[in-house]
């Protein structure tokens, strides 16, 4: 069951030296191996396909300094003694090392951490997460904490035993997530992350020196002090052995999983390094649907694959051999064969145990059949009853390939047996002989039987599939390119072979159908039920729907309906039955026609369908007029009209076109004059009856009564016909029955034919009214550039239209050439004083902001009055920023418990009270006792006492309302307990002046938010509304603004500044700061309170410290430099030109999809790389 191969074996200190290795940790990238070594510390090696490479180099020398270079460059790590335990991170670059009962933590760039606990440390292990990892202590203790070295518990356990090794169990174990604790007790323990014992202690038959995990986690690899290595179940039971080595095993760690096999590193205490690679023999059997395997190799699992039913059997040893027939299973372990038997209860997939055979067989594979075990070994099968007892060994000259009990009686089933000579023997079990049926000129890989069990498939080594007559013997049917093939369970001449992803489907003697399964499947086919392809692969079976439209349709084809519909049962699409209905229906296949339609419930067929059943039994008629009728039903008139010929009765044909008023048609069938006479009469009718609105038509069009050939092209809704006949019609002498042909078609809401001849008459005015009234915007526009004339009157409702949707820069535009550009600025006044009525603080903030930008487009499209319009302009901004804080307040007092972040609500109220402090008139709806009333409030929260003592005496003065007076008076009692001042973190600081400012500004009577000392105004971002570290700066008259950014892109010199006042230059590096004093970028602030850069100034900053705001003409660029752009990084809006912390206009944009201020579209284009 288990197989071993030693890949390399490498010995790394003479045996004399006594323990030479004490332990190995396996870096994450599974090629770096370090081993601590007895004297000598850490080592490195360098694994690969021959063993461990050249040393690279010694990590730790000795036990006094050691220098850990794997694990932390250039950091030095003391011990007290040899480190002797390892242990990786298995996700992270972090060690665990101990040495006596000291362990150390290397994580780079963190510098090493060390602790000390109560005893010698023994072994240690890290979980599969890489999140905890546990270590055991000499006096049977463990302890287990996370990568930051906090215990989150401790194991005391009552037995004193040294903690020898621990292992934690992989998330596809059966204990996963578990820590495996071995002692020198002989016990194996098992823990989950909470200290809490899991099931009871297991003792062993030997020391476990060392545990680990198989690949598929269903194993627990013991190394034991009695040299050996053990395999376990997840019960701890011994399942095999694994190897046997020439002294201790002292440490077992898994290197790698690979494909069915798992490599294992294994130190032993002679110093010697073995690399082993282990896997395990497929043990499966599939029988009729129903599929059985070894499952944590101690179980058997029963699946019924069709239905996805499944079972899970405890075997408690290991399983070597299992095999399924029908309802009984047989599993062999190494000393006994146990036979179970399907539980009565067809709902229930259980298995009840039968009886059991307690003898050592050998065999290579096991086959069951109701009375009797078979044991196929490599030349023979022997065959035993229940009991144990041989009845009889068949031999064969040659290795059985493959064998299959296919049925029959009990006690007497057929067996096919494949031999490596080709030939395929047939033998019943009860009997001593066999029959060989035939050979094929190769290898047999395996065959299949069909259901009747008339023909055999085999698969040859040469990738060839042959079918065979298993009654004639003779060769049906051969196809290259297969590995493995399968019977459908429920037709007998459906056959699926496959070669790799690439799947065959042949049904009797039609050609094959190929195609490739949706995801690439590499595997061999199981078995074939209805419409499942069943796939056996490495690691599970998968089973493949198959559509079988191409079968249903080849059956058709060959009317073959009966076999068409037994394979659409399988499972097929609505369109699959109705076709197959419609094609067994052509055919008169009343019964199959009947249950395709009964699927899809077309009931109208089945009704025509048993009309049809009733007059057949009764002799009515012959089979070309059934014919006929279905044809009709259909809707295939000509066809159904030469089958009434057919059969005798082109009378029926006439009447067929006459009921359809096909008048034409039915002269063609008309066969006397007398039925031609017929049919005159009847179109005359049907003309004055208006039954026949064409011909009542075409009547009209004769008289030459236009109008009323209109009024009948109108009561049948022909529209089409109406505007081909206006345009008939001549534009001058017409033009009254043009219009209303035209108003005819408005009527029956065809509007574009309508317009087509208004333009005919050249009527735009109507062209308007119709595209108003449907807002065909597109063409609207195009008709104002071919006619100026009536240009007023489509911009204008183009413009209103723009306002109702929130397109106010279109807008602006459509009234600006519609000769109205008052009209924009109208509207937008209203929206703002309606939106600041109903408290819409942001869309106020909003509308302002329009109504700033249009009148900067007026000063631009006005010099005259450029000055009262940018008065105007700067007016509204200033009011859109006012509102914008506002809103933050407003919010705020509208609901205390709002999710804004508390730095945005305080920053928000000092700079609106900067602001209004000393306004006498404030904008509407804005109330200052609400400013200073949160101004308070968070300033007590984030401890500007002084800040928030001003507000409230400011608030004394005021009105404030009663909901918010008790609230102010528990506040204002607070606040005369703390100290009168604030926090430095909470003070503006200037980087102009370098001059710390209050957290609340502008009550010494200055206007606006800015320095006290300097008057320079701070610039702050209009979503968190926290000071931006920035300076302004500008250009001399005689630089322009590219010759400017071409200077700041420049490489920057190695000396960007020259220190003037000694002379010389100094060097100044980019992590390093200057102060104002000393910095040139400063020298024309401090003389004129202006900053005026040179070339040199501008070739000395960095790009990424300049925030340039790019204005429109006749506006000049503003130039800002960023005094701290290593720490807080900004951005601007290409529309609005506010400046934004990045982090926050960023977080709005994805909120938003647009600037948080002026919402104007923002496009986040993302590296691909």
């Amino acid at each position: 069951m288990i197989r071993t191969r030693r890949v390399w074996e490498e010995r790394f200190h003479p045996a004399e030296r006594g323990w030479g290795i004490l332990d190995i940790g396996l870096h994450p990238n599974k090629r770096t191996l370090l081993i601590a070594a007895f004297e000598k510390g850490f080592h490195r090696f360098e694994l690969d396909a021959n063993g461990p490479a050249v040393v690279a180099k010694q990590v730790i020398r000795d036990k006094n300094g050691h220098h850990a270079e794997d694990c932390v460059p250039d950091r030095q790590i003391r011990a007290t003694d040899v480190p002797h335990v390892l242990a990786w991170n298995p996700k992270l670059v972090q060690l665990i090392s101990a040495a006596g009962n000291e362990i150390f933590n290397y994580t780079p760039p963190r510098e090493p951490t060390s602790y000390r606990v109560q005893s010698a440390i023994w072994c240690a292990a890290w979980s599969a997460n890489g999140e905890i990892y546990a270590f055991g202590l000499e006096n049977g203790a463990v302890s287990i904490r996370d990568r930051r070295d906090n215990e989150l518990c401790a194991v005391h356990r009552q037995s004193n035993y040294p903690i020898w090794s621990l292992c934690w169990a992989p998330a596809d174990s059966p204990r996963a997530n578990l820590l495996t604790v071995a002692d020198w007790g002989r016990c194996l323990s098992f823990y989950d992350t909470g200290g809490k014992q899991v099931g009871e202690d297991y003792r062993l038959d030997f020391v476990p020196l060392s545990v680990a995990y198989s690949a598929d986690g269903q194993a627990i690899i013991a190394c034991g002090a009695d040299k050996k290595i053990h395999a376990l179940s997840s019960s701890c039971a011994e399942v095999g052995r694994i190897a046997e080595l020439r002294s201790w095993p002292l440490r077992c760690i898994q290197r790698r999983a690979l494909t069915n096999r798992s490599e294992f590193l294994v130190v032993c205490a002679d110093g010697v390094l073995n690399m082993m690679e282990t896997s395990y023999d497929k043990c499966s059997h599939f029988h009729m649907g129903v599929y059985a395997c070894r499952d944590a190799l101690v179980n058997v699992s029963v699946k019924v694959l069709e239905k996805g039913r499944e079972s899970v059997i405890p075997i408690q040893d290991s399983v070597l051999h299992v095999a399924v027939y029908r309802n009984l299973l047989a599993v062999a372990t190494v000393s006994t064969v146990t036979l179970f038997r399907q539980s009565d209860q067809d709902m229930m997939l259980r298995y009840e145990e039968v009886t059991f055979l307690r003898h050592a067989f050998t065999c290579r594979q096991l086959l069951l059949a109701a009375e009797n075990v078979l044991l196929l070994r490599e030349n023979s099968i022997e065959a035993l009853s229940t009991s144990g007892v041989s009845q009889h060994t068949w031999s064969f000259p040659t290795e059985i390939k493959a064998a299959k009990v296919v049925g029959g009686a009990a006690g007497a089933e057929v067996i096919y047996i494949a031999t490596q000579d080709g030939t395929i023997t047939r033998g019943i079990i009860n009997e001593p002989f066999l029959e060989a049926m035939l050979k094929i000129p190769t290898i047999p890989v395996t065959f299949e039987l069909n259901l009747t069990l008339l023909k055999i498939a085999i698969v040859g080594e040469n990738g060839i599939l042959y079918v065979y007559s298993t009654d004639s013997r003779e060769l049906l049917f051969q196809e290259a390119g297969a590995d493995s093939c399968a019977w459908n369970q429920y037709h007998p001449d459906m056959l699926a072979f496959s070669q790799g992803s690439l799947l065959k489907i042949k049904l009797g003697e039609q050609k094959v159908h190929a195609r490739r399964t949706e995801t690439p499947v590499n595997g061999t086919i199981l078995g074939y039920a209805g419409s499942k392809v069943f796939y056996d692969t490495d690691s599970r079976v998968v089973v493949v729907d198959v559509p079988h439209t191409m079968l249903i349709h080849q059956s058709v084809e060959i009317r073959n309906f009966r076999d068409a519909y037994e394979i659409a049962s399988f499972g097929a699409s609505d369109n699959d039955w109705r076709t197959l209905g419609n094609r067994a229906l052509d055919h008169l296949e009343f019964d199959i026609a009947k249950a395709c339609f009964r699927r899809v419930r077309v009931y109208s067929l089945l009704y025509l369908i048993d009309e049809l059943e009733q007059r057949s039994k009764l002799n009515d008629g012959n089979p070309d007029l059934y014919i006929a009728e279905v044809f009709a039903y259909r809707g295939r008139f000509e066809d159904a009209a030469r089958s009434y010929s057919a059969g005798g009765r082109p009378d029926l044909a006439v009447k067929l076109f006459t009921d359809l008023r096909k008048f034409t048609q039915a002269e063609e069938w008309a066969t006397n004059e007398t039925q031609r006479t017929s049919l005159l009469e009847l179109r005359a009718d049907w003309a004055v009856k208006e039954d026949d609105k064409r011909g009542a038509v075409e009547l009209f069009l004769q008289l030459g009564d236009t109008v009323k050939a209109i009024e009948a092209m109108k009561e049948v809704g022909w529209g089409r016909r109406i505007l081909e006949t206006a345009r008939t019609l001549d534009s001058v002498t017409d033009r009254e029955t043009i219009v209303y042909a035209a108003g005819v078609l408005l009527e029956m809401k065809d509007e574009n034919a309508a317009v087509e001849l208004f333009e005919r008459i050249k009527d735009i005015a109507s062209v308007i009214r119709i595209k108003l009234a449907s807002k065909d915007w597109d063409y609207l526009l195009a008709l104002s550039e071919r006619e100026p004339f009536h240009r007023e009157a489509i911009l204008l409702p183009y413009a209103e239209y723009l306002v109702e949707k929130d397109r106010f820069t279109e807008a602006r535009t459509a009234f600006a050439r519609a000769g109205r550009p008052e009209e924009s600025s109208k509207i937008l006044t209203q929206l703002a004083k309606v939106a600041v009525n109903i408290k819409r603080f942001r869309d106020a903030s909003f509308y302002s902001w329009l109504l700033g930008r249009a009148s900067e487009e007026s000063a631009r499209q006005h010099p005259d009055a450029a000055g009262t319009y940018q008065q105007d302009a700067e007016k509204y901004f200033a009011l859109a920023d006012v509102y914008s804080a506002y809103a933050v307040i407003d919010a705020t007092i509208q609901d205390p418990f709002s999710a804004l972040p508390a730095d945005a609500v305080f920053n928000a109220a000092r700079i609106l009270a900067a602001i209004l402090w000393n306004v006498k008139q404030l904008p509407d709806r804005i109330r200052m006792t609400n400013v200073l009333y949160v101004l308070a409030i968070w300033a007590m929260k984030s401890e500007a006492y002084k800040t928030a003592r001003i507000a409230l005496e400011r608030l004394k003065e005021l009105r404030l309302p009663k909901a918010l007076q008790g609230r102010f008076t528990e506040v204002f009692v607070q606040n005369r307990t703390r100290p009168f001042q604030d926090p430095q973190e909470l003070l503006d600081f200037c980087h102009s002046c370098s001059s710390f400012n209050a957290a609340l500004l502008n009550v010494r009577g200055s206007s606006g938010y800015a320095c006290l000392a300097c008057h320079t105004a701070f610039v702050y971002c209009p979503v968190s509304f926290e000071h931006l570290p920035l300076v302004e700066f500008h250009l001399p008259p005689d630089m322009s603004e590219p010759e400017a950014m071409t200077l700041i892109s420049m490489e920057q010199s190695s000396a960007p500044f020259p220190d003037h006042a000694s002379g010389r230059d100094s060097m100044t590096f980019e992590h390093q700061s200057q102060s104002p004093v000393q910095d040139p970028f400063f020298a024309d602030f401090h003389r004129t309170g202006r900053i005026v850069v040179n070339q040199k100034i501008l070739r000395a900053l960095r790009e990424e410290e300049v925030v340039v705001l790019r204005l429109a003409p006749p506006d000049r660029w503003r130039f800002f430099r960023n005094m701290l752009a290593d720490v807080v990084r900004v951005t601007t809006c290409t529309s609005c030109w506010k400046i934004f912390n990045y982090d926050d206009f960023f977080a709005g944009v994805l909120e938003l999809g647009c600037c948080p201020f002026c919402r104007e579209p923002v496009i986040i284009k993302v590296d691909e790389d």
